[in-house]
């Protein structure tokens, strides 16, 4: 059997009112070489019989069931199944438009190890808000330097951290680059950092046929706080590990990096700090807050005012206040949590 051009992955649990719509925008490309396997992660609703009744419907759909493992774990046993010579990923309750596999494909023929597209984001009643657009840009990063078509396009790709809305070479992804099965928030980011990393031409396409789900309180930090802080932290310093080296590796400016890092990093770090400071680790939640004031704040302070004596205050406010404040609210609250049981 002939290989497909690509193998869009497309994890599956408790989506059946959103599955349908998914797979018919997927089947309905105009770019038709293609496999699409369906990973259902244990779902417990009607979802893993909607994905067999469309097997049998369409040769091009392979479904695998598991038990639930979360969403890395299901793109990962789409990895180490997909055939194709790219891979796409797709979430089960986003859309895509017609041309969005085909615009991206146009690309390869530049020989890129990663296409990374735009998207536009839709509401639950399929009103589309939001874009984020790219300019053509090509990458190229070799031992001698770095090669960019459009000035600052470094930074518009790194922010792209979500895995839908591009084409990887599947060549480029060993058995080592796999989603962290550990976690269920910020694996997207983590992956596709790591896959940068090991990656040398980066093309940025202008197609935005990737439509983005979003309603209230998908995504929430609401319920951060409950996972484990320890785990966050280890996730955000793991971040910024990456992060680090690849900035180093593209050559991004000193001023454009420092700036790029806290941006990229901030959230996971706010995850692991809401968490301590929720599970009472008050000791741990203050050695990081001074840690992120002296990371960001006390940065943006010396940015801003380099030597004026408003300068020095504004630092100070930033990078001490904040902790003391913080520490005492936090103190507070738990003690009046405790006098009103």
């Amino acid at each position: 059997m002939t290989s497909p051009k690509i193998s869009v992955i497309v994890p599956v649990y408790k989506v059946e009112k959103y599955l349908p719509e998914c797979i018919d925008s997927i089947l309905a490309q105009t770019f038709t070489d293609f496999e699409l396997l369906l990973i259902d992660d244990g779902s417990p609703d009607n979802s893993g019989k909607i994905c067999d009744d469309y097997a049998t419907r369409d040769s091009r759909i392979r479904v695998f069931h598991k038990q639930n493992g979360g969403v890395s774990s299901a793109r990962n046993l789409g990895l180490d199944n997909a055939r194709g010579e790219w891979i796409a990923f797709v979430d089960s309750d986003d859309t895509v438009g017609k041309k969005y596999l085909s615009d991206l494909f146009m690309e390869t023929y530049e020989n890129p190890d990663i296409i990374v597209g735009g998207y536009t984001m839709v509401d639950t009643k399929g009103k589309k808000g939001t874009k984020v657009v790219f300019e053509k840009t090509v990458l190229n990063i070799t031992s001698s330097g770095v090669e960019f078509s459009v000035p600052g396009s470094r930074w518009e790709i790194l922010k792209q951290v979500c895995v839908g809305g591009k084409l990887w070479r599947r060549s480029c992804l060993n058995e080592k680059i796999r989603f962290e099965s550990r976690i269920s928030l910020g694996e997207d980011q983590l992956f596709y950092f790591t896959c940068l990393s090991n990656m040398c031409r980066i093309i940025a396409s202008p197609t935005t046929e990737y439509y983005y789900l979003w309603e209230s309180g998908r995504g929430s930090l609401t319920t951060d706080a409950k996972l484990r802080p320890n785990e966050e932290l280890l996730l955000a310093q793991k971040h910024e590990c990456i992060i680090s080296c690849l900035i180093k590796k593209w050559g991004v400016p000193k001023r454009e990096s420092r700036i790029a890092q806290h941006d990229l990093i901030w959230t996971h770090y706010n995850r692991a700090l809401r968490g301590f400071y929720a599970t009472g680790d008050f000791r741990k939640g203050k050695k990081l807050m001074s840690y992120l004031y002296g990371f960001s704040g006390g940065f943006r302070a010396r940015q801003n005012h380099p030597k004026s004596k408003t300068g020095f205050l504004v630092k100070w406010f930033l990078l001490v206040s904040p902790v003391f404040f913080t520490d005492v609210f936090f103190r507070a609250m738990k003690l009046l949590n405790r006098q009103s049981q």
